[in-house]
């Protein structure tokens, strides 16, 4: 077996991740939007008592700035990514880190719009709601969440379900 030294300097590999941290470090925010009704419905969810928080696979220093430019982060005291506590999704540790960080006790529902959102959900023995938009390749109602909807708007009401499902 040989073992040979990298030359981390000048990897192009290393040079070529570097840059692409740069440049999207720098765009952010350029052509990302919230969906209708995002942000009434998350003033309405913490209203009515609900804490909030992201869970998400996005390093937290940019998901922190991306909700920051959206106007949403002041809605999340927790926004944590797989470097927050050393694990990502769909590890369940993720979820459950988050919602102890963010005061949630027995009463945790996640919202998720991937394939990994709903197995982490399920992993940490989360009810979850799907959103029938995002970055799913599968159709996430045949991984059969506990619900699933078409628009932000419709989370409230599917909330209420689960809520009457699985009473706290």
């Amino acid at each position: 077996m040989t073992l040979r030294a990298v030359d981390w300097q000048n990897d192009p590999g290393l040079r070529a991740i570097t840059r692409f941290t740069e440049l999207y470090s720098e765009h952010l925010s350029r052509e990302t939007r919230p969906y209708p009704d995002v942000e009434r419905t998350l003033a309405m969810l913490a209203e009515d008592g609900w804490r909030l928080a992201v869970c998400t696979n996005k390093i937290e220093l940019y998901a922190k700035a991306i909700l920051s430019d959206l106007g949403l982060a002041h809605f999340f005291p927790v926004i944590a990514g797989p470097d927050t506590f050393g694990v990502g999704k769909p590890d369940p540790r993720h979820l459950l880190e988050t919602a102890s960080h963010a005061g949630g006790g027995d009463r945790i529902i996640f919202i998720g719009d991937s394939e990994v959102d709903v197995a982490t959900a399920k992993a940490a023995g989360v009810p979850v709601i799907a959103v029938s938009y995002g970055y799913a390749k599968t159709p996430l109602a045949a991984l059969l969440p506990e619900a699933l909807v078409d628009r932000f708007a419709d989370i409230p009401t599917a909330i209420e379900g689960i809520a009457r499902e699985c009473p706290a």
